[in-house]
């Protein structure tokens, strides 16, 4: 299993501008709890970086975007 520097902490908490992928900030919503990067809760973070929708935020996790 890759580990990735962010996975090493959820300090500081970041802004979604300052995510650098959609992975990265699925991991802060869901494993950090930082729900203000889902602020109108669809399950999707970020939507700038993973998408409007569930099919584009699915596509861009698996793309590893």
């Amino acid at each position: 299993m890759q580990t990735t520097v962010y996975a090493q902490s959820c300090t500081p908490k970041k802004t979604c501008s300052q995510m650098k992928s959609c992975k990265e900030a699925t991991y802060f919503l869901k494993v950090c709890g930082h729900k203000a990067r889902d602020r109108d809760r669809d399950g999707i973070p970020c939507e700038k970086l993973c998408g409007k929708t569930m099919k584009q935020y699915k596509e861009r996790l698996a793309a590893g975007k």
